[in-house]
């Protein structure tokens, strides 16, 4: 009951997001220690996606909250032990898409890697994300001897030094069309028409974060927050509620 204007004010009820085949969320706000996986879908991968930081600095200022920091010289993530979870990304018909809140603090010359799971080359089953300097970012689905399926943005993708983005990347290998689609801050959409190949058995390695697999070149340097993996193809409508008009939304 409203006392000045005796009427009854109904209550607006809160609907949480969709979190359907939500497979990790990392929000990066803890102040020291591992970056928890924090999804709570019935697919989570639960603490085997919970990320152990080396070198990082906490507490960045965040689009929400607080980020994790990266040096570009020697600070990685590595998330859990497994070679085989991320296999829904790089299998025949595999169904991903990967969010990530990311704010560069250098514009990359060359190879900086994000998130990867084969070797240290282009070969390794597996994949890779990863900005690669002027043309932007890149999605790799790899086999154990080459590369199978790659998505380039262009150099409109390049984040710049100053402002978060909003970045998400759809791969669909069921299609041997439209396989991958790219979009920054809720437009700009680029997609490609690749030749479908999936690569069966698990991933050459666990997944290694801003830095390549040998720990000690092509880092990152910037900052990540609300970063999301999921096994489906997201919907426009809530990848607009992700974006949030740019503010960003969290997902718990």
């Amino acid at each position: 009951m409203d006392s000045h204007l005796g009427t009854f004010v109904k209550p607006v009820a809160v609907i949480p997001f969709d979190d359907t085949n939500l497979k990790a969320y990392w929000k990066f706000d803890e102040a020291s220690g591992d970056i928890i996986n924090q999804s709570e879908s019935d697919v989570d991968l639960g603490a085997g996606a919970d990320m152990q930081v080396t070198g990082a600095t906490y507490g960045a200022t965040g689009i929400i909250d607080e980020a994790l920091s990266f040096d570009g010289v020697n600070d990685y993530g590595e998330v859990g032990t497994s070679v085989s979870q991320w296999n829904y990304i790089h299998e025949a018909n595999g169904l991903s898409t990967i969010c990530a809140w990311i704010k560069l603090t250098t514009l990359a010359t060359d190879t900086e890697y994000i998130f990867k799971t084969n070797n240290n080359n282009s070969a390794g089953r597996g994949f890779v994300f990863h900005i690669t300097g002027a043309e932007g970012l890149n999605m790799q689905i790899t086999t154990a001897t080459a590369t199978c399926f790659e998505g380039v943005t262009t150099a409109n993708y390049v984040p710049d030094t100053t402002n978060w983005h909003f970045y998400v990347v759809r791969t669909d290998l069921s299609t041997a069309t439209d396989t991958w689609i790219w979009h920054r801050d809720n437009g700009n959409e680029e997609k490609g028409d690749r030749t479908n190949i999936g690569t069966a058995g698990d991933a050459t390695n666990k997944m290694i974060c801003c830095i390549r697999n040998d720990l000690s070149t092509r880092a990152f340097a910037g900052d990540l927050d609300e970063t999301s993996f999921w096994n489906k193809i997201m919907s426009s409508d809530d990848e607009t509620s992700l974006y949030n008009g740019g503010a960003g939304l969290a997902i718990y």
